[in-house]
């Protein structure tokens, strides 16, 4: 799989219908302007998933866009319920114990998982009568892999991508939303967009543990640690140290521009930034994930004016999200613009009536007496 999802030229290929699904999310969210968006965590999980359907199916998908919204929808609401019951789970002090008295948490659990890997069998089926020539899913078929084999991979690379990138998309559009002069600097200087990605992942990554078995005995910073030895690596503490990023809790997307052709702007060890892992083991979905985000935050921007309400904090659960929903208010761009015209034009409109009030006046008794004056005398 990897030397199709992680190849820039298969990426590449789907741009065209990248960018169509972007700009369907963009119409989708006309309904909301001047409001609330209603129940943002769906609708970046509806937008993840179609994301990827559509890089699995390719360039049919859009033309089919209509029959799959069901499948969508449907994904999108079982896959959410797969993560709410899973993060009320993996605090719990023993699944095993909870599992066999067969306690609702884990019958809701077991009942959510069960759903939604029969509506992704059930999407897979279907796009495999659907599939284009740029279509991930063709090429993983051109492998003659059993469908089974198939359709369970493309159901892992759903539920995880509905997850994470949806959850990214919340932390962006939050940061941004909260932070006016960030906002405006990067509608001005398109090329900060992979910059506010970066800093998104960095403060809230996706993933906030990495976890690897060594394959050799080392000593690492003064720890001996033994061959096949468990190790966690904190992605979240690692994106917060001020070592390596200074003002390290401030959400900074200039900090990844390029000082000349090596360094960073405000980043001292780029190999402390570690989102998607790395090596043979790195998340298959990160050139995905990176082209739906870079995208998706370039369109939203582009098109709507983002405020986010409230403030809000993280909470570790499965990922890191927010302890509250965020709520997201949009407004049009368009018609932010249109009305900064329409009240300049009032504005001038009404300097205009008052200059030529002044001038009346000036002419009617500074002007014209003397004038009326001079002709009576010379009349006389």
């Amino acid at each position: 799989m990897n030397k199709y999802f992680l190849s820039p030229e298969s990426i590449t290929n789907l741009k065209e219908l990248h960018e169509d699904l972007v700009g369907h999310l963009i119409q989708r969210w006309k309904r909301f302007d001047g409001e609330e968006v209603e129940d943002l965590e769906y609708e970046f999980y509806r937008h993840s998933i179609s994301f990827v359907l559509g890089s699995l199916i390719g360039n049919s998908y859009w033309n089919k866009l209509l029959e799959y919204d069901p499948y969508v929808d449907e994904l999108a609401r079982k896959f959410q319920l797969v993560f709410e019951t899973s993060s009320k789970l993996n605090v719990l002090p023993s699944v095993r114990l909870v599992q066999r008295l067969g306690l609702p948490v884990w019958k809701t659990f077991e009942s959510a998982v069960g759903a939604s890997l029969d509506a992704s069998r059930n999407v897979v089926r279907k796009a495999f009568d659907d599939l284009s020539q740029n279509g991930l899913l063709y090429k993983l078929a051109s492998e003659n892999m059993p469908e089974d084999v198939t359709s369970a991979l493309v159901s892992d690379l759903l539920i995880a991508a509905g997850d994470t990138t949806a959850f990214t998309s919340q932390w962006a559009v939050y940061l941004l939303g909260r932070n006016r002069s960030v906002q405006e600097a990067v509608r001005r200087d398109k090329s900060l967009i992979r910059g506010v990605v970066r800093e998104t992942l960095r403060l809230f990554p996706s993933a906030a543990f990495i976890a690897r078995v060594l394959p050799n005995a080392e000593t690492i910073d003064g720890y001996d640690l033994q061959k096949e030895e468990l190790v966690l690596l904190s992605l979240y503490t690692a994106g917060r140290d001020e070592r390596v990023y200074p003002s390290a809790d401030q959400f900074l997307p200039d900090r990844w521009t390029k000082e000349g052709t090596a360094r960073y702007k405000g980043v001292l060890d780029v190999n402390s930034y570690l989102p998607f892992a790395m090596g043979a083991r790195s998340c298959i979905g990160a050139r995905l994930a990176n082209a739906q985000l870079n995208m998706t935050i370039a369109r939203l921007l582009e098109n709507y004016d983002l405020d986010a309400m409230e403030e809000t904090d993280m909470v570790l659960r499965l990922v890191p999200v927010p302890s509250k929903p965020v709520r997201l208010k949009i407004r049009s761009r368009k018609k932010l613009e249109e009305g900064t015209g329409e009240f300049y034009k009032r504005r001038c409109d009404k300097f205009v009536i008052i200059v030529m009030c002044y001038v009346i006046i000036v002419l009617r008794y500074v002007i014209a007496p003397p004038i009326m004056l001079r002709t009576q005398l010379i009349r006389k």
